[in-house]
């Protein structure tokens, strides 16, 4: 079980995705799972490249954009980590 978690949610794939998603995968704690939940794109993993093979990173998805407080929600109750952050796919 890793110590933290954190959840990326992204209904739309934008230029600031992959920046966010690769600051979480290089801080210097690294016993977390990135959860990245799709909302509505279909574009999973694929749209972050080479980040997107690290074995830290679960995605989740919904086929519509059902909203980021109901994603954000199921993400949070996916979480295997001890502690639980949220990050703006834009931040």
């Amino acid at each position: 079980m890793p110590s933290l978690s954190v959840i990326i949610v992204f209904h739309q794939v934008t230029p600031y995705l992959v920046p966010a998603v690769r600051s979480v995968l290089h801080q210097t704690e690294t016993d977390l799972e990135l959860l990245l939940f799709d909302n509505g794109t279909g574009a999973g993993l694929s749209a972050l490249g080479a980040e997107g093979a690290d074995a830290r990173i679960r995605l989740l998805s919904f086929p519509e954009n059902r909203g980021i407080a109901r994603a954000h929600n199921v993400a949070v109750a996916a979480a295997r980590g001890e502690f639980v952050g949220l990050l703006d796919s834009d931040d």
